[in-house]
C-alpha cells in the first residue's frame, strides 16, 4: 500500500531538488523517498559495528581505569 505526502515549498526550493534528482538519473519521488530514509538512519545513532569500532579505538588509549582500586 503507498501514501502520497504532500510538501508545500517554495518554486526556487522544488527546482533545486529536482535538478539535485535529475544529477542521479532519479525522480524527484524517488530522491526524497532516498534522502528520508538516509534521515531516518542518521536518526537511529551508530549501529552496533560503529559502537564496537568506538570501543575497539578506545581500548587503544592505556589511560587508567580505576578498576582494582579500592573505592571504600
Amino acid at each position: 500500500m503507498s501514501t502520497r505526502l504532500q510538501v508545500v515549498m517554495d518554486e526556487s526550493e522544488a527546482k533545486r531538488y529536482k535538478q539535485a534528482a535529475a544529477r542521479r538519473q532519479l525522480t524527484l519521488s524517488e530522491w526524497v523517498r532516498r534522502c528520508l530514509r538516509e534521515a531516518l538512519k542518521a536518526e537511529a545513532g551508530p549501529t552496533p559495528e560503529q559502537k564496537l569500532a568506538a570501543l575497539d579505538r578506545a581500548l587503544q588509549h592505556h589511560h587508567p581505569t580505576g578498576v582494582g582500586r579500592d573505592l571504600r
